[in-house]
């Protein structure tokens, strides 16, 4: 990586959101969002902590402390689902988790980016979905007070065009595409991040990404991110592989990211 790349250590830490690969579809190379970002970003290393079914409490008991010690300089962050999936959600016992983890990764010096479900309302009924709406509120507030980037995509545009698997709940292969190229518009050069990231103004920093990216929704929404799915996948590059206990990734003969165990 040169020093004119904004991201050198890159941590996700989640749920199924984080790992789960999705139904193939025609057309779309069978890479997760996470992939698709590293492949594009090119970090120095990278690590995914992701656990499928793990709750907010379980994702700060299990996988902060690692994050934390891998000293990412952005972080994403899904959870609260498996929480806010179920009837006896409360935001108030799912809060505190939420912070410590957002609050943690922030002071360590990393961008945290937060996301949001998609829509499923169809397969979850309209109760559960309220709650996951719900938690996506919960979460971009506590996102903006660290300094942090949300990302909401329950009313994404394009998951009109078909962007779950059979089971309805978890994303396809163009779900992941699409949530990468929304994570790339967001966080693409030009928007002065990275000076603000090395100044510690993370106030500015949020305000700096999210302008960029109320900027991107106005110039063609998810229309946009397809572009960038577009061009990930014209890349003849093998994917990393799915990384869900934290392994390693840096990069690799020719200057993309490989897999180190």
């Amino acid at each position: 990586m040169t020093e004119d790349q904004a991201w050198h250590r890159i941590a996700v830490l989640g749920d199924s959101i984080a790992v789960h690969r999705g139904d193939p579809v025609d057309g779309y190379p069978t890479r997760t969002w996470a992939e698709r970002l590293v492949l594009a970003l090119a970090p120095d290393e990278y690590r995914n902590f992701g656990v499928s079914g793990a709750r907010a409490a379980q994702i700060r008991a299990g996988q902060l402390a690692p994050a934390l010690t891998f000293r990412p300089d952005l972080a994403i962050l899904a959870a609260g689902a498996n929480d806010a999936a179920r009837r006896s959600f409360r935001p108030d016992l799912v809060e505190p988790d939420l912070a410590g983890m957002i609050g943690a990764l922030s002071r360590s010096g990393a961008l945290v980016v937060t996301l949001g479900c998609f829509d499923l309302s169809r397969t979850l009924g309209a109760e559960a979905a309220g709650r996951l709406r719900e938690l996506g509120r919960l979460t971009e507030r506590l996102s903006h007070r660290h300094g942090g980037l949300h990302i909401d995509f329950s009313e994404h545009p394009e998951q009109r065009d078909g962007v779950l698997g059979a089971d309805g709940l978890h994303i396809n292969a163009r779900g992941h595409a699409v949530v990468a190229a929304t994570l790339l518009t967001a966080l693409q050069p030009g928007n002065g991040l990275r000076d603000r990231v090395g100044n510690g103004d993370v106030g500015g920093q949020r305000r700096a990404v999210d302008q960029h990216h109320r900027e991107a929704e106005r110039a063609g929404g998810g229309r946009l991110g397809v572009g960038a799915a577009a061009v990930l996948a014209d890349q003849h590059v093998d994917p990393p592989l799915a990384q869900e206990h934290g392994q390693a990734v840096g990069p690799a003969e020719g200057g993309h990211p490989g897999v180190t165990s």
